[in-house]
């Protein structure tokens, strides 16, 4: 499968609205030809998240026209996702090994491997909003945000793949206390 066809049924079977996203060039650019931007994740289309769409002909239409192109989850309650970004580099992997000492079923969560740690996917919370740097390394995305999904590619050159798909597992409820 292509990222079009990926784009399209993520929209159909989940529900979740998508947008369509820059990608990364092997030698470690960006695809807008940018050196400023954050190579290979900001939006193709003018306003961004706020055109994200489950619509299938929309989708389609994108990445006809962008058949490269990564593709994006509105994160939030019109995805019914949280999602936390947990970055290696930045002691996400200290912060995930904390985390899962307090919280045990952290681990059965839908998780993503990204170009540079995971994410982990739970249902929408109301009052959760995007937070950077919530602990070492993670970040959270809810109403207004998004995240890349597979299979698009990172700078890194490594491409985002399913760990625990929401194909096969359900979104979970954020653990709690």
């Amino acid at each position: 499968m292509n990222n079009g066809d990926w784009a399209t049924k993520y929209a159909k079977e989940l529900k979740w609205p998508i947008l369509p996203i820059v990608w990364a060039i092997l030698n470690g650019s960006c695809s807008c030809g940018s050196i400023e931007c954050s190579a290979g994740k900001h939006p193709l289309v003018k306003n961004g998240v706020l055109e994200a769409t489950t619509n299938t002909g929309i989708i389609k239409h994108w990445f006809h026209k962008w058949e490269q192109a990564n593709l994006a989850l509105a994160t939030g309650e019109d995805s019914n996702t949280v999602v936390v970004d947990f970055d290696f580099v930045g002691g996400g992997a200290e912060s995930y090994t904390k985390l899962l000492v307090e919280y045990p079923d952290f681990k059965d969560c839908v998780i993503c491997k990204t170009g540079a740690g995971f994410h982990a996917y739970f249902q929408y919370v109301e009052g959760i909003s995007n937070k950077v740097g919530l602990f070492a390394g993670v970040d959270i995305r809810s109403n207004g945000g998004y995240v890349l999904l597979p299979p698009s590619n990172h700078i890194s050159g490594n491409s985002y793949k399913w760990i625990r798909s929401p194909f096969e597992h359900p979104i979970t409820e954020m653990p709690e206390k």
